[in-house]
């Protein structure tokens, strides 16, 4: 927990996530209530079945109340799948614009909000890859840096919004 609320919670992308893991959990638990739903209909429309297969019927009246049970059953099956497959398909999207957000997330938490360049968490996890790719394939690797001279002057003397577009701007 201290570790949590010291490195995590104050990133912006974890409280994305958070909230993403917690809708997804709620879309999950409706499918899977839907699912259960949809096995109990299965199974009194089997039961349907089995009392209609399971010998002869000795007369007409009872024959017919078995198939208009069987019809019920068969009707409500019907509405209720319908329901479901309305609902999965909800689940579905909500769990697409979940995995959208997530995306975005991730994508926002490796980019510098000013430059728009990939930021130090990026830097590292794709030096990391690439020297792994590196290793593996015994191809060199190299790294340049860039540095702005003197660029404390700049925002000392012409202020931070004039340091802020020569960054963008060498960006």
């Amino acid at each position: 927990r201290e570790l949590n609320a010291r490195y995590l919670e104050h990133l912006p992308e974890f409280s994305v996530l958070s909230d993403a893991l917690t809708r997804l959990s709620g879309t999950l638990k409706e499918a899977m209530s839907g699912l259960d739903t949809h096995g109990a209909d299965t199974a009194a429309f089997s039961d349907a079945l089995d009392q209609l297969s399971t010998g002869p019927v000795p007369d007409t009246q009872r024959l017919r109340e078995a198939l208009s049970r069987l019809a019920d059953e068969a009707r409500e099956m019907t509405r209720r799948s319908k329901r479901m497959s309305t609902k999965l398909a909800a689940s579905t999207q909500q769990i697409e614009h979940l995995r959208s957000e997530l995306h975005e997330a991730r994508r926002a938490a490796m980019t510098d909000a000013l430059t728009s360049l990939p930021n130090r968490r990026a830097f590292d996890e794709t030096l990391q890859r690439m020297a792994a790719a590196s290793e593996g394939n015994g191809d060199p690797l190299s790294l340049m840096l860039i540095d702005i001279d003197h660029f404390k002057r700049v925002n000392d003397r012409f202020g931070h919004p004039v340091g802020d577009a020569l960054l963008r701007r060498t960006a």
